[in-house]
């Protein structure tokens, strides 16, 4: 038996806090900042950074961003580094990303999109949010470029 020393007083409040996982973000672009990161590696040469962002609405809400470091797929190496390299340029940051702390505490914004998920201990379809793209503070939304002929150019990837 385990004694607690927080005893929980209102169990149906903080039962509600384990459905919660990670709250939906509305989709949109947000002003950020990386408070946080950490690398995963999921095996056979797979690693992943995992990049914290917190949304400057004033609510503090958390997003995470995940870049690909390593993995026997060569394309989303290539990817994941010109990922990380357009975060550093979002930034104003200039030369090497060696450390990412470097990158930390430094605004941009992200644009969210919903990413569904099943909660892993009940299997329950939940609303989710990730980054889908990065972009300097105040940059207007991209536009897409077209030649004379009017067809639009589109990145290969």
């Amino acid at each position: 038996m385990a004694q607690l020393s927080n005893p929980i007083n209102d169990v149906q409040k903080e039962a509600a806090n384990y459905k919660a996982g990670y709250e939906h973000i509305p989709p949109g672009w947000y002003k950020a900042v990386i408070i946080d990161d950490r690398l995963e590696s999921y095996g056979a040469g797979e690693e992943t950074l995992i990049m914290r962002f917190e949304l400057q609405d004033g609510t503090k809400r958390n997003v995470n961003g995940l870049i690909t470091i390593q993995n026997p797929d060569d394309w989303k190496v290539k990817k994941g580094r010109a990922t990380l390299s357009h975060i550093g340029d979002c930034i104003g940051h200039t030369g090497q990303i060696i450390r990412t702390d470097v990158l930390f505490g430094r605004p941009l914004e992200v644009r969210i999109a919903d990413k569904p998920y099943k909660h892993k201990e009940t299997g329950e379809d939940m609303p989710g949010s990730t980054i889908k793209d990065y972009r300097k503070v105040g940059a207007s939304p991209a536009t897409p470029a077209s030649d004379n002929g009017g067809t639009t150019k589109r990145p290969s990837w």
